[in-house]
């Protein structure tokens, strides 16, 4: 109704029914009668003449009208992603999003800078410090920094630096308070690790243990070098593996280049699996979907270590499947370096 407000008098009624997948439509044909009951017609018509799309259920408008009143980012974030498991063509939730991530991007950029000049600082102020008291949390803060940043290889190069010239220690000793070195020591595995270096993980966490026995990161260190050799020892065992699956193959099925992948991948032979992979997308010749073979191939990217062909096949997958691309972003870009 349109009520004239300072008399109470009802000057315009309309009253409509549709299918509730046409819930827009339903929307402006409401909205155009009301219009004429009130006596404007030309612009009841400019609502009456708009072409809407349905949506698939009123489930996708209540979690869209959740998002809209939503606390914080995050929990928006959520329910226009939920909407648009609802329904992935829901325009409004579509445009919501975009503008939302778009808005976290610059939040995240601006973060980003903040940490990278606060990385800055507290190296220069490191590499002045000769007060050990105040030098050990200066150089522990540093790592930690970097570690946040996912600065992983310039956070080895910083860490073997503190390892061969540790800062002067503290005057004051507390039980159980951790070298600097040591912490630098044990910062290098971490890194190590997140780079996929195996081979540097058993390098350096044997000399961890060997030089720091007592060190409560001990357990840590010898966990990371086992994780290592166990890995290492999957990679051998799977070359036969693979073959045996690839063997065990029907003819017709050797034909599909992303079966056979899938048969490298499960045998830890990561660079035959990509390079399989990566034909299976070109070729087209395949049952498995389009989108999990790019999904597939940033896996492969990571577990190989090569970091700028997965920032390449992340982006690859946004294009392809920007639903796969949204839940699955955060979890790769961790495991991606940022240098």
């Amino acid at each position: 109704r349109f009520v004239r407000v300072e008399t109470a008098e009802v000057v315009g009624s309309a009253k409509v029914d549709d299918d509730e997948r046409q819930f827009f439509r339903a929307q402006d044909k409401v909205t155009a009668e009301l219009l004429k009951s009130a006596g404007l017609a030309s612009r009841a018509r400019q609502f009456a003449q708009r072409s809407r799309p349905p949506i698939k259920s009123l489930r996708t408008l209540e979690l869209y009208g959740d998002a809209v009143v939503a606390q914080n980012d995050d929990q928006r974030r959520k329910l226009l992603q939920l909407a648009l498991a609802e329904d992935a063509e829901f325009s409004y939730a579509l445009a919501d999003l975009a503008a939302l991530e778009k808005r976290i991007k610059g939040y995240q950029a601006t973060a980003d800078a903040a940490l990278e000049r606060q990385i800055l600082e507290t190296k220069q102020k490191l590499d002045r410090e000769t007060d050990g008291d105040k030098a050990t949390p200066l150089a522990m803060a540093l790592m930690n920094e970097l570690l946040q940043a996912r600065r992983y290889r310039t956070l080895v190069g910083v860490a073997r630096a503190i390892v061969a010239r540790p800062p002067p220690k503290p005057k004051t000793q507390y039980p159980g308070a951790i070298d600097a070195a040591e912490m630098a020591a044990y910062y290098v595995i971490t890194a190590d690790g997140f780079l996929k270096d195996t081979d540097g993980v058993l390098r350096d966490g044997e000399a961890f243990m060997r030089r720091y026995p007592t060190s409560p990161f001990f357990r840590g260190a010898k966990s990371a070098v086992e994780q290592a050799i166990e890995s290492k020892r999957q990679v051998e065992e799977g070359k036969q593996k693979a073959a045996d699956e690839v063997a065990g193959l029907s003819a017709q099925q050797k034909w599909d280049l992303c079966r056979v992948a899938h048969c490298y991948s499960s045998g830890k032979q990561w660079a035959e699996a990509r390079r399989l992979m990566l034909a299976c997308i070109q070729t087209g010749k395949s049952n498995y979907d389009r989108k999990y073979a790019v999904r597939d191939l940033v896996n492969f990217d990571i577990q190989l270590a090569n970091w700028g062909q997965a920032r390449k096949d992340l982006a690859a997958l946004e294009k392809e499947d920007a639903e796969t691309y949204r839940s699955m972003k955060a979890a790769y870009e961790m495991q991606i370096p940022a240098d």
